[in-house]
């Protein structure tokens, strides 16, 4: 008999740990889906204006290219390089903002500090570039 009756209570306690989460993600719920829906839509800025600055630097170069007639392939695979660095590094510099606010909503002042001070690192790295 004693053994139903600590079953019971095992039961219980599941119930009542299931019960008690449940009600935590429903309450971070709205927080949860307002990070993801302004990740997604810093993803899609960010892939959009990567796809343009690498079309305007490959632009740019077909119209330097013509300017200057360089023949050499070395150097055409070398202005290819140089769009996609700069396209991949305004992806990120634009998802990375996005994270931020992201980070915000959820009042994330330590995760949020952190990428501060990376974003200001990268600032200054880009400033000596």
């Amino acid at each position: 008999m004693a053994e139903t009756s600590n079953a019971f209570d095992w039961q219980a306690a599941i119930n009542e740990t299931f019960s008690e989460l449940s009600q935590q993600i429903i309450s971070v719920a709205p927080q949860i889906i307002g990070a993801l829906a302004l990740l997604t839509v810093g993803w899609l800025i960010a892939h959009g204006l990567s796809m343009s600055t690498r079309k305007i630097v490959q632009g740019l170069d077909a119209v330097f290219k013509r300017a200057a007639r360089a023949d050499t392939v070395n150097e055409q695979q070398i202005k290819n390089s140089y769009a996609l660095i700069l396209s991949k590094l305004v992806f990120w510099v634009i998802l990375l903002f996005f994270v931020l606010g992201s980070a915000n909503i959820f009042g994330g002042d330590v995760f949020y500090g952190w990428l501060a001070r990376i974003v200001n690192y990268l600032r200054g790295v880009l400033t000596g570039l």
